[in-house]
This record gives C-alpha cells, structure tokens and sequence, in this order.
C-alpha cells in the first residue's frame, strides 16, 4: 500500500474507536478529530490519486465527515446513538475499512525491481506505419542505456491501462490504477555515449500482452547496455476470435494452435520483420539524431513471451539478421518443430513437467489437461532444438507459473485460487531475479562473445533453476 492510503486506513480505525468509546471531550476537538480522516481522504486522492480499490475507505471518510457536521449543528449536538445503533454501524465500518485495505493490499501500485546496471535507462515511445500493410499503425517503445545519474520524468508504466481489461474480461476501470504505476526509465534521456553502438534486442509479447508486460526485463537489459525494442502487435487480442471450446481435448487443442498459425503468427512475424526493417533505417538516419549509426544490428537478438516467443521463433527460422533467440515459456509451431533453427536457443519455461500427478497438480492450481498441453508444446520444442544447429538450453523455473516470466505477477501481492496456476508459487522479485540473470548470460555470451558461465550448467545460487537435456523425439 501507498504511505497515504496506509494513513487512511489507520485514520479510520482510529476514528472507528473513538465512536466506539463515545469520551468526553470539547465537541470542537471531537469534531475535529471526526473529520481528520476525511482530510486525509483528500490529500490522498490529490497526492498519490484515486484507485477504486480504497473506495470503501473514502465511504467511511465521508460517513465521519457527515457524523462531524451532524455534531456541529445545535439540534443534534450532544444526540448519541443508542449502542446497539453505534455497534452495528461500526461493525459495517470496519468490514468496509478492511475490505478497502485487504483490496488496496492484495492488488498494489507495485514497484518494478531497481535495474542493477551500470547505465541509468532511458525510454521513448512511437507510433510506426507499414506503408506495405494498408497502414498499420504499430506503436512500440525503446529503453536504452543512458548516462549514469540521468535525472528526469519517470515513465509511467502503460498508457492505457484498459488494454489489460479485454483479455480478462474485465470492466475497463478494473486496472486503471496501473496508471499509477512509475517506471525506472526516464522519458527521453539522452542515448549513453560510453559506446559507439549497442546491441540490440527486440521483444514480441503474448497474445494477450501488450509492449510493457516485460518492463523488468527491458529496464535491467538496458541498464547493461542493450537497446530494447518493444512492439504493440497490432492483432493482439486475434486469438480471441478463435473458438477457446477446441482447448477440451488434446486433439481440440492441435486445431487450436493450427488455426493461431494459420491466422495470428504470420501477422506477428510481419510485425517483427517490418520493426528490424525500421531499426536498419534508423540506425542509417534517426530524425529525432538519437540512434544514427548508434546500433549495432550485428548484435540483434529476439526474445518473447508464450505468442510472442512462437512469432520470435518463426522470424528466427526466416531471417538471419536474428543472431540469438530466447524463448520465455513460449511454444513453436509445426515449421520451426520440423526446421529447427540455424541461432542460438534457449527456453525458460514454467514448471510444467509432464510427469506431475493428477494430486500435485491440483496443488499447483492446474486441471488435468495441462498436463497434455505441457507435454504437447515441450515435445514441440524438443524437436525444434534437436534440429537446431547452433547451443541450445533448455531450463525450468522451478514453482513458477506461465505470468511468472512478465510484469503480471507484480500485480498481486499473493497468488491464490486460479491465480497460482498463472503466477506459480515463486515470490515475483526472485523470479524476476533468475529471469534476468539467465536472460543476460545468454545475450552476453551470443551476441557480445563474452564467456558468461551461468549457461554452463547448474549454478547454487539459482536452486529454482532446473537444466533439462533435450531428448530424443520420435
């Protein structure tokens, strides 16, 4: 919770007691300390904004402020209400107190991990159009090294806090307290002058993503060096026109993914292939002068989330501009399964072992059926990295959940019910930890030449970390 929504909660407690034991104190100063936590309200929605998850705590403010002005007025000074009256209408008070804090708690404003390199990171957004495609508008956002100590307007977190809500069915104002939410990155720093040009990476998020999911990833990459681009896929939220009913069955589920193929990943794959045709025409000419001849695309490295990473994949297979790719928890289609890949691989995935009981399972928060879908799309990438020409690495994140490998898993302070299954049972600040860590030694060893030992085997600092070989697929 926010420090003054803390306060409020604690004001109306307080408030909550003091009607509870009705003392005998000047009407001004029992007035005044009625109304305390309605300035409190204020000042908090003026200062750290409103969010509809504290609402029941600006009701109580609201409800004392009124009980104030009620004492004030001399027909009802000195009026008390019977006890039974003033017990049960606290006793609403505090549930509504408790239920505002237990929300404001249970789906914080959260802070993303502070980035640990030497580069302090820059950000900037725009909107790119594919003349090619009637059109396209296709936003994306850049996060760079910028000089150590930069100072500035911290990004927020996503401008349109509803695209969140489509892919959750949920009402639009449901996340819009993520607007609250202020990055590491600060808006339109300078470009760091320690090198002459900066590897470069490009990142595809999910299909119900959008291009800030990973921005714990973007910010500590660029802190390291890199030049981060992120796109907005334009048919994000396509997967939603497809029949979900085909996910019953395992053979249901073949027909699922055939159809995404057919009708979603080529539009991704054009997406991606159109941004690194853009970065090729920046790096030659930057109007805005930042990235001209600033970016190394000798050092280009894709890497995605679940869809995005299939769509990665696939770029990967079709273009060699793309000198390493990582996969986070993401599948492979039919094409890239037959091919494999000519770049270094790796995928990090969720703990999906197929082997898991009906009982573990459901301890995990999974359905039978998952089952055959992990075992499905790991035989998928089993044969993928057996046709791969290059390293291949394919690791498991221990008690972690498909979201564990994004930003979502910031969005709750504790995974329960169905929510374990997405978020897994790891702390999000761990996992986010061993992501980056992983994420780094691969594109330290693969695009800069650098030794990078964690991709040597099984490290004791990262337990969570489980190394599979990759095995014969018939």
């Amino acid at each position: 919770m926010r420090p003054l929504e803390l306060t409020l909660v604690l004001a109306c407690l307080l408030t909550l007691a003091l009607l509870l034991q009705q003392p005998v104190i000047h009407p001004a100063l029992y007035a005044a300390l009625l109304v305390a936590p309605l300035v409190l309200g204020l000042a908090q929605y003026s200062i750290e904004g409103y969010r509809w998850q504290i609402l029941p705590l600006y009701l109580v403010a609201a409800a004392f402020g009124l009980i104030a002005i009620a004492q004030m007025l001399p027909s009802l000074r000195g009026v008390q209400l019977p006890r039974w009256a003033a017990w049960t209408s606290s006793t609403f008070s505090i549930g509504a107190v408790l239920i505002g804090a237990g929300l404001a708690w249970f789906m914080p404003v959260f802070h993303l991990p502070r980035p640990t390199g030497a580069f302090a990171v820059g950000t900037r957004s725009e909107v790119w159009i594919d003349p090619h495609r009637a059109d396209r508008r296709i936003p994306v956002q850049w996060w760079y090294p910028a000089p150590s100590g930069s100072a500035g307007e911290r990004a927020p977190y996503i401008d349109d806090p509803t695209a969140f809500s489509a892919p959750f069915g949920v009402p639009g104002f449901f996340f819009h307290y993520l607007g609250a939410v202020r990055t590491n990155a600060l808006v339109g720093a300078p470009l760091a002058a320690n090198a002459q040009a900066y590897p470069v990476l490009l990142f595809s998020h999910g299909a119900t993503g959008t291009r800030s999911q990973n921005s714990f990833q973007f910010e500590e990459l660029a802190s390291q060096g890199y030049v981060v681009l992120s796109i907005d896929h334009t048919f994000r939220f396509a997967v939603f026109d497809l029949d979900p009913g085909l996910l019953a069955s395992a053979e249901g589920t073949q027909r699922f993914f055939a159809q995404w193929e057919e009708r979603v990943l080529p539009e991704h794959v054009a997406d991606q292939r159109f941004a690194v045709d853009q970065l090729e025409r920046l790096n030659s000419f930057d109007p805005l002068g930042m990235f001209t001849e600033r970016l190394d695309l000798r050092q280009l490295g894709l890497f995605g989330h679940s869809a995005g990473a299939a769509a990665g994949a696939e770029f990967c297979r079709q273009d060699e501009r793309c000198r390493a790719f990582l996969s986070l928890d993401g599948h492979v289609h039919s094409v890239v399964q037959r091919d494999g890949l000519t770049q270094p691989y790796l995928f990090f995935g969720q703990d999906s072992d197929p082997t898991m009981s009906d009982a573990q399972l459901r301890e995990r928060g999974f359905s039978p059926q998952f089952r055959d879908l992990a075992r499905d799309m790991l035989q998928g990438i089993d044969a993928a990295m057996l046709r791969t020409s290059s390293p291949t690495y394919r690791l498991r994140l221990t008690l972690s959940g498909h979201v564990a490998f994004t930003d979502q898993s910031l969005m709750v302070t504790v995974a329960v019910g169905p929510l374990k299954a997405m978020v897994g049972l790891l702390p999000a600040e761990r996992a986010h930890h061993v992501i980056n860590a992983y994420t780094l030694a691969f594109f330290d060893r693969h695009l800069r030449g650098q030794t990078a030992p964690l991709l040597d085997g099984p490290a004791p600092a990262y337990p969570e970390v489980q190394w599979i070989a990759t095995p014969e697929v018939r």
